[in-house]
């Protein structure tokens, strides 16, 4: 039955092994063509996933581009800032330095005027016993004029004479001048007019006509006004 059926069947059998070659060469076929669909699929994937690599890349770069933009800028404002202050500070420092050479100047001028000033007054008081020497003198010589034969007399006129000359000498060293008083205008910076007098014929109304104590001064500065009577 068997033999029968192959025997009779040839044609079958050869049919058979045609499809089933026919089969195999479909799925190699198949096969082949998933395969080529695979790597091709890969080679894509390959190529999208490199584009997106290169394009993260660009994109970091652009990041890190912006990034030191902005920190930059932010360093240029600081050091603007930091500008600004060192200005600022300078300004201040140079007032200061400014001020305290003004200050310094002030303290030279004041400690200059207060030198001046005990000078002054130490002068004035010495002054007074100028004057009581000038009256001294004065006085001696009109007493001279009544007892020239009294030897003892004599020599202490000398003495106080030569006393009051000294003197006269050590307030010249010292700058001291007298100011100059009777038959001048009378100048209210100079002088202290104690009281009037009608002006004597041909003489000036404000002209100094006494001198009752003598004023002094130091360059343009006065220590002393000089005690005056005024031509009315």
């Amino acid at each position: 039955m068997f033999q029968n059926f192959w025997g009779n069947s040839e044609t079958s059998r050869t049919a058979l092994k045609n499809r089933f070659n026919h089969t195999n060469l479909n799925h190699n076929m198949e096969q082949t063509e998933k395969l080529e669909n695979t790597l091709q699929n890969g080679t894509e994937k390959v190529t999208v996933d490199r584009e997106v690599a290169a394009m993260m890349d660009d994109e970091e770069a652009a990041r890190i581009a912006v990034a030191a933009v902005d920190e930059l800028a932010e360093k240029d404002q600081q050091i603007a800032v930091l500008q600004e202050e060192l200005g600022q500070m300078k300004d201040m420092l140079t007032r200061q330095v400014a001020d305290f050479q003004n200050y310094r100047r002030r303290m030279e001028q004041e400690s200059s005027r207060q030198k001046q000033f005990g000078r002054e007054e130490v002068l004035v008081g010495f002054l007074e016993v100028y004057d009581d020497f000038r009256r001294s003198m004065d006085a001696a010589e009109k007493v001279e004029a009544q007892a020239q034969s009294q030897p003892a007399f004599n020599a202490l006129k000398s003495g106080v004479a030569l006393i009051f000359e000294n003197f006269g000498k050590q307030l010249s060293r010292l700058s001291v001048e007298a100011i100059p008083a009777v038959g001048h205008p009378f100048d209210e910076n100079l002088h202290e007019a104690l009281m009037q007098q009608p002006a004597p014929e041909g003489t000036e109304s404000g002209i100094v006509l006494m001198e009752l104590q003598t004023g002094y001064k130091i360059g343009d500065r006065v220590i002393r006004h000089a005690k005056v009577i005024v031509a009315a």
